[in-house]
Formats: C-alpha cells, sequence, structure tokens
C-alpha cells in the first residue's frame, strides 16, 4: 500500500504548529519609566506679577510623591509662617497667608528633588515655583563654590545663606535663618536666583541639625564673605568651608565598656592630664595617652564594680579646668558577648620598613593567665623563625612587642592560637592569623621636592598619602638675602600617590590657623598642589614646582 504523502505532509506542519504555540515565553511590562514628572498646569501660573492668592495649584502629568520635603523644600525669601504643603493623586497644593507677603518681592519656592513620580521615584529635579508680588520679577542672581580650607576639595549639601544686611549683630547667623538660601550641588557648586538689588551678607554652613542656622564650632563648618555686597547679573564667589576653634574646652562625651576600656572625649584637642581620684585605685587604672595634646583620652581600669572616680586637668593656656568625674561601671554582659580583639601594626599585609611587630588587644592583658607560647610566627622562606620561640614583652597594658629581626626578602605568618591571651573579666581571644611580608629597603621610594614660592614668608609644606594623612611636615622661612626656592628631602616613603599640602604661615608659629566668623577673620591660606607626586619603589623621584599665585 503506497504512503499518502499528502497526509503525511499536513501532519508535520500540524505539529509544528502546535509545537510554536505551546513555547511559554516571558511577559514583559515594557521598558523601565525614567520620565520625570512634568508640570502641566500651575494657578496662579508661573512667573505671576501682583500676587496675592492664599493658594497655589500644581498640575502633573502623572501620579506624584513628596520625598524629603522638609529638607528639600527652601522659600527664599523666608515666610513667617510655614507654608502647608499637600499632595494628592497628579497634585500639590500649597496654602499660604498673602498678610506676610513683603510688597515688590520675588519669591522662590525651591522644591529640589523633593517631587518625585509615584512608581519608579524618578525626581523633578531642582523644580522652582517663582512669583512676585510687585509688578516685576527680579531677575538678579549669584553663584560660586564652597571648598574644604584643609583638603580644598569641594564641599557638598552645604547651606549658602543670604541676609539682608539691616542693622546686623556680629552673631546674626547664630540667631537668625537666611532670607535667601540653596545648598551647593555635589560639585560644591551653588546658584541662587531671583534676587533683588539689595545690600547682603553670605555665611555658608554645614547645618547638621537641619535648621538653617550656624551651631557654632564642634558642630558645624562654616564659611563667610567679609562684606557685604549687591548682587550683579555675573555675581561669584568661591568659599572657604572651615572649622571654628572652640572659645572653651569641655567634656563632649565619656564612654565605659565593659571589657575595662574607657574614653573621655573632648570638643577640641586639648593638653590632659589624668590622675585617680585616690591612691588605692592607682595600681588599677592604666592611662594610654596621658599628656599628649589630643581631643579624647583612652584608659584601661581592673577589678573596679561600681564607680570609677578620676581627676581630669585640661583646656588651654588661658583656658583650664580641673573635673571630679564620676564614671558608671558597666556590668558584665553573658561570657559570649565579650572576645579580647587583637590586631596588629600590619597594614595591607606588609609591615613597614625597620618596625618590629606589634599586637594591640582591645583589653588590659592579664599577665598571669596569658600564654606567650601560644603566639608563634611561621615561615616558608625564613626557616630560622620556625626552629627557635619568639622573645615578646608587654609593653603597654594592651600591646605586646615581638622581639624578631626579620628578613626583607621573606613572607610570614604570625598566629595567634586561641585563648592565648587573657583580659581581666576572663575573656580571651578568638584564632587569630595574620599574613605578612616586611617590607625591603629597596620597596620604598625617596622624593626631592623643589619648590619656587611666590613670596618670601614663612610656610609649612606637608605630604599627604592617599587617606589625606600627614606622612611628612616641614617648616619653610626666607631671609632677605635668599632666593624664594626651597627643596625638602624626603626618604624611605611607601609606593603611592601624594599631594603636596602649602600652608601660608602667615603670623610663623609653625601651624595651621583656621578662622573666626563673628570677628571675620579668615583662616590661613592653603594650596594643595593639582599634581600628585608618585613614588615609586626603590626611585629616587625629583619634582619641581613654582607658585603663580
Amino acid at each position: 500500500m503506497k504512503p499518502n504523502y499528502l497526509n503525511i505532509l499536513f501532519l508535520v506542519a500540524l505539529a509544528l504548529f502546535i509545537s510554536n504555540c505551546a513555547q511559554i515565553g516571558t511577559l514583559s511590562g515594557g521598558p523601565k519609566d525614567v520620565t520625570p514628572p512634568k508640570l502641566l498646569e500651575a494657578l496662579p501660573e508661573l512667573k505671576t506679577t501682583n500676587f496675592n492668592s492664599s493658594e497655589i495649584v500644581l498640575r502633573f502629568d502623572e501620579f506624584i510623591t513628596l520625598k524629603d520635603l522638609n529638607n528639600q523644600l527652601m522659600v527664599s525669601p523666608k515666610l513667617a509662617t510655614k507654608p502647608d504643603i499637600a499632595y494628592n493623586g497628579k497634585k500639590i497644593t500649597i496654602k499660604l497667608n498673602p498678610s506676610e507677603l513683603l510688597p515688590n518681592t520675588t519669591y522662590r519656592f525651591y522644591f529640589g528633588n523633593a517631587i518625585v513620580d509615584m512608581h519608579e521615584s524618578n525626581p523633578l529635579p531642582n523644580f522652582s515655583y517663582i512669583f512676585s508680588t510687585g509688578n516685576t520679577i527680579d531677575t538678579l542672581k549669584i553663584r560660586g563654590t564652597v571648598e574644604n580650607a584643609l583638603l580644598k576639595s569641594k564641599e557638598r549639601d552645604i547651606v549658602v545663606g543670604l541676609y539682608f544686611d539691616k542693622q546686623l549683630t556680629d552673631s546674626f547667623a547664630f540667631k537668625q535663618t537666611p532670607d535667601y538660601l540653596t545648598r551647593t550641588d555635589g560639585t560644591g557648586q551653588f546658584e541662587i536666583e531671583n534676587l533683588p538689588s539689595a545690600n547682603f551678607k553670605m555665611v555658608c554652613f554645614s547645618d547638621k541639625n537641619k535648621d538653617y542656622l550656624y551651631n557654632g564650632t564642634d558642630i558645624e563648618q562654616v564659611g563667610f564673605i567679609k562684606d557685604s555686597f549687591n548682587p550683579t547679573t555675573d555675581s561669584s564667589f568661591k568659599i572657604t568651608l572651615f572649622k571654628e576653634i572652640p572659645s572653651k574646652t569641655f567634656i563632649k562625651k565619656t564612654i565605659m565598656n565593659e571589657n575595662g576600656r574607657g574614653m573621655i572625649i573632648f570638643n577640641q584637642e586639648t593638653n590632659l592630664k589624668m590622675k585617680p581620684f585616690s591612691d588605692q585605685i592607682a595600681k588599677d587604672l592604666y592611662l594610654l595617652n596621658n599628656g599628649i595634646a589630643s581631643d579624647s583620652s583612652e584608659f584601661f581600669y581592673r577589678n573596679q564594680t561600681d564607680s570609677l572616680w578620676l581627676i581630669a586637668n585640661y583646656g588651654q593656656s588661658n583656658d583650664t579646668h580641673t573635673d571630679t568625674l564620676q564614671l558608671r561601671v558597666p556590668k558584665l554582659k553573658p561570657r559570649n558577648k565579650r572576645i579580647l580583639s587583637i590586631k596588629g601594626n600590619i597594614s595591607s599585609g606588609k609591615l613597614k620598613y625597620n618596625d618590629s611587630i606589634k599586637l594591640y588587644c582591645s583589653q588590659w592583658i592579664d599577665t598571669s593567665k596569658t600564654r606567650l607560647n601560644g603566639i608563634k610566627l611561621i615561615s616558608k622562606t625564613d626557616t630560622s623563625v620556625n626552629s627557635s620561640p619568639l622573645k615578646l614583652s608587654y609593653t603597654s597594658a594592651n600591646t605586646i612587642l615581638i622581639h624578631r629581626k626579620l628578613k626583607p626578602s621573606a613572607s610570614y605568618t604570625l598566629v595567634v592560637d586561641t585563648s592565648s591571651v587573657w583580659g581581666y573579666n576572663s575573656t580571651n581571644n578568638d584564632s587569630t592569623v595574620i599574613p605578612f611580608a616586611f617590607n625591603r629597603k629597596k620597596d620604598l621610594g625617596h622624593l626631592s621636592l623643589k619648590i619656587t614660592f611666590n613670596k618670601k614668608q614663612d610656610y609649612i609644606v606637608q605630604l599627604l598619602n592617599e587617606s589625606n594623612t600627614v606622612v611628612i611636615e616641614r617648616n619653610v622661612s626666607f631671609s632677605l638675602s635668599s632666593s624664594n626656592t626651597a627643596t625638602i628631602t624626603v626618604q624611605d616613603l611607601e609606593e603611592g600617590n601624594y599631594k603636596v599640602r602649602i600652608i601660608y604661615d602667615d603670623n610663623s608659629d609653625k601651624t595651621w590657623n583656621t578662622g573666626q566668623l563673628i570677628k571675620k577673620i579668615y583662616p590661613e591660606k592653603i594650596i594643595v598642589l593639582e599634581k600628585a607626586v608618585k613614588i615609586l619603589p626603590d626611585w629616587d623621584i625629583e619634582e619641581e614646582f613654582i607658585l603663580k599665585e
């Protein structure tokens, strides 16, 4: 019987059709919405003149919400009563008291990025509603940048405030909010528009507690323009932000940890001397940095169950204090919550050239229980350390020094066995393993820095590493007969990129002096050279800079 080729062809086609229909696909909602809300209508209209309404309505093309409105919204000039702002669906309603509006004044409701769509939170950036109670809209504006005094980095989210210069006291920024204000963007830039022709004072501050007041030295940074000004169409400013030195020294906070460690924190660096209230507890108190200028003081205590009494003498030469402190000793918590931690003076797997290994413990070491033979040094390339015991000693209440000469070409592993080191309150360490290599002399570079200064005066030259820590500082001064060029030589620098910071030491006191707002004193000038200095291993680097400012 001959096959029916037409029937077979039909069955194959049908099977393919059913197979394609049965394939399961992924449902897609289409591309993600990245479009911000669009304003369709404003009642009264944007830039309305002769405004005298108690309500403003803003209608958008999609459902919206208001995000972080309290921090984003800025009304300039400020209103006596905070406006009532609500949103519903695609609409924002602003209610205000028109009797509080000043005559012939342009008002700006700046929403920042507070207006976002409901589903994807796409912000409508830098949206403003502007109106005038007079016949015209003010068109003057100012712009500028705010930068950090020490690092010269651009400062973001800084309040820039303008104050009408009408019989202002010296402390006006502490007591009254700005009449016009804005915040710096991510690049430290700012702009304030729709300003009238009037005399203003300018102050900017970090505004940590969001109250639009400068709250002083130990909380916020500040910058200012000395003289009042009347804005023009191209007014531009560069403001330096700095932290003032407080006029008084005081204790901000005390910390008592149940592991027997405590700390006293001050509002500024101070010369501190501490001692126990009675000689009876002197043996149970260990002061880590007593007599050293610092903004904090750490100590260890033991065998104390109730209160620890200390006498603290602190302050500057013209402002000294002596306080008797009663510090409550916390109750001990369950054993499994109290572990003695150990860290070494090893950074990024390397021990600095000519350094000895040190172990820092989080608690006062109980030497009667600690087993120093549980601390071992192992090396595959320096086999001598495996066969001879380590020599160790205690250099402070929480520090163990390892006396061992290391080979620069070798790699090591420091091992601290579990329960080798004990602290008071019967706590001990978990197993700790620290691999490291010992820096060789040829791993370090050397720098010759030649700087030609633009005038003869005293300077401070600092070298900063990549974490902006000062690693080298030199003082430079010139006689009347000398040239304006100085050469600074630095040996044994670790590989990396460094910045050169130059401080104009105007009063020749060999330290950087910050500014004062009330006295209208700017901080001493600082320049951070744009070109980084790159240090390479075993290289002599020569760099030359000419200051043109």
